[in-house]
């Protein structure tokens, strides 16, 4: 690694510190000038504050070097531009506020981009994100929710219609139909016989 990439990613590590412990030491009341001892952002808070809102699946967490990453497969977004595949970033400290060992499953993730529209999206501990329990309703804030834009379409499960006939059939069609094979079936044979005999007369 050249010393300008090393240089940047410590300025980057140092930016996100300082953002986090300034949101804890001026943010709302509750919040202690501590090793990130803030309470949670509520639900409002978080789609006021976040630049992206969704509830999806998180099915992978990856330790990084300065950011850990964490995978969601989206459901529904509620703010902002979000792919099926999600990931964002995390400080890997819980002293700087990072979301330290997540347990995979249904999440509710507010996210804003740091230190600008080019950086990562980042969650902290300080934030509105939270996982969800199988049965409970989502918040009465998470409405009109939508798929991502790149959701994959489901494999139809729909059956063919069955077949069916133009019309109607006669009441006693099976009868007529029936008979009219036997026949069929008996000419097809007397027609086999009369052409072997005229093989073996030759």
């Amino acid at each position: 690694m050249n010393l300008w990439g090393l240089s940047r990613r410590v300025v980057l590590l140092l930016s996100l510190v300082v953002w986090f412990v300034g949101a804890v030491t001026v943010g709302p009341a509750g919040r202690v000038a501590a090793a990130c001892t803030c309470q949670a952002t509520s639900v409002a808070q978080g789609l006021a504050e976040s630049q992206v809102a969704f509830t999806g699946e998180l099915v992978e967490v990856s330790p990084g070097e300065l950011l850990n990453t964490l995978s969601f497969t989206v459901d529904l977004v509620y703010k902002g531009e979000v792919t099926y595949q999600q990931a964002v970033a995390t400080l890997p400290s819980a002293d700087d506020c990072g979301v330290i060992d997540p347990r995979l499953g249904k999440w509710m993730v507010f996210a804003t981009q740091f230190p600008d529209e080019t950086g990562p999206l980042i969650v902290n501990t300080c934030g509105a994100s939270a996982p969800l329990t199988a049965g409970d309703d989502l918040p009465v804030e998470l409405i009109n929710g939508v798929p991502p834009a790149d959701t994959p379409v489901p494999p139809s499960t729909t059956r063919p219609p069955p077949v069916s006939i133009v019309g109607s059939l006669p009441a006693d069609w099976r009868p007529a139909a029936l008979t009219s094979g036997v026949a069929l079936a008996a000419v097809g044979l007397v027609a086999r016989l009369l052409a072997g005999r005229r093989r073996t007369v030759r």
